[in-house]
């Protein structure tokens, strides 16, 4: 079960050293105006699960030029899932079509 394994993965990790292990790469962060602003295609796939969800689903309302997609899984599961390699190749193929017109 997806919500047992997310728990013990919870139980396991210190959240908040996770969290300021990833403030020490703040190139990785874009501030609002940049994703306002974007004209990049980009592809933003979440678990169903992922304790990140509603931060990506937050993000829906202001930037631009991006895909959503939801996988079953939570943050650690959703890449072994199968519907996420499919999501991944049809945004690649249509964007690649873009690029050669």
């Amino acid at each position: 079960d997806l919500r047992t394994l997310n728990a013990l993965l919870t139980a396991v990790n210190d959240q908040k050293a996770l969290a300021a292990c990833a403030r020490q790469f703040p190139e990785f962060a874009f501030p609002r105006s940049v994703l306002e602003n974007n004209q990049i295609p980009v592809l933003s796939i979440v678990g169903d699960i992922d304790p990140f969800k509603d931060h990506v689903d937050a993000m829906k309302s202001y930037t631009k030029n991006v895909e959503f997609a939801v996988v079953k899984g939570d943050h650690m599961t959703a890449i072994r899932n199968p519907e996420l390699l499919t999501h991944i190749k049809k945004f690649l193929n249509e964007h690649r079509a873009a690029d050669n017109r």
